[in-house]
């Protein structure tokens, strides 16, 4: 079930904190990219972090896209708030690979091959 209206993070209020970081010819595709990274998230998920620390990891995601060019990119980290502008208990892997079937699957098979578990998984 996508994002609901009513939920406790306001998405537009967020996509405004990031496009305010970004190049004015760049906000309709990130508008439009953060409406679809939260467009999964369920409510408890989206209530679990603070609305910075969400600002926060879409616009380095967003950095991290538009610095990717055509090149595959991937990044492993734990989120630092002095490094990143927000933290986590967990170890994110952002990965920006253009039309690639079945890369979402074939990562998840092999995080679970390896027994490391998966939190979250955010696809756009």
């Amino acid at each position: 079930m996508g994002h609901e209206e009513n939920s406790v993070i306001d998405v537009e209020s967020i996509s405004r904190a990031v496009c305010e970081a970004v190049p004015e010819d760049e906000c309709p595709a990130c508008t439009e990219f953060v409406r679809l990274f939260f467009h999964h998230y369920r409510p408890e998920e989206m209530a679990a972090h603070g609305v910075e620390a969400k600002i926060a990891c879409v616009r380095y995601l967003w950095r991290l896209l538009n610095s990717a060019g055509a090149a595959p990119k991937v990044r492993v980290f734990n989120p630092d708030k002095d490094q990143h502008g927000w933290s986590s208990p967990y170890t994110l892997v952002a990965i920006w690979q253009k039309d690639m079937p079945f890369l979402v699957d074939s990562i998840r098979i092999e995080l679970a091959a390896r027994n490391i578990p998966i939190y979250s998984i955010k696809s756009t």
